[in-house]
């Protein structure tokens, strides 16, 4: 008949390596969800970062001329792309939001992209020689 004693000890191997595994089982589980909250985080500052820049916009836009405002964009993993008055946010190489501004932001050409920094915007009026129209703008400026 075994002694009861010794019976216990020689299962404590097996005991450590099923603790171990789930130990590992539940680091590797916790990793992995941090890693995805810390993604989601920083997809949600880059949406947070476009409304900013899509909110200044309007705000500029019903001012008078020379209205100006100043932001910081934090873009982790994301770009704004400009093209004229439409304004995308790109994060992942996947379009996430896209608004249309009331006037378009001068110097940005099609396809032109907007990184994490400080910025002004101002709103610009430009008057052509040919006939009297006004055209107003908005001017963003990196600082």
């Amino acid at each position: 008949m075994p002694n009861r004693e010794t019976s216990g000890v020689g299962s404590l191997p097996v005991v450590i390596i099923l603790s171990v595994a789930l130990g590992v089982l539940v680091l590797g589980l916790g990793v992995k969800a941090l890693t995805r909250t810390q993604g989601l985080l920083e997809d949600q500052r880059a949406i947070e970062s476009f409304n900013t820049l899509v909110e200044q916009a309007h705000a500029v836009s019903s001012g008078g001329i020379g209205t100006k405002r100043y932001f910081s964009l934090d873009l982790p993993n994301g770009e704004i792309l400009v093209d004229g008055r439409l304004v995308q946010l790109e994060v992942g190489g996947e379009i996430r939001r896209s608004e249309v501004l009331p006037l378009p932001i001068s110097g940005y050409g099609k396809g032109e992209r907007i990184r994490s920094g400080s910025y002004s915007l101002t709103l610009v009026a430009y008057r052509f020689d040919d006939n009297a129209t006004l055209v107003e703008s908005l001017r963003l400026e990196e600082m």
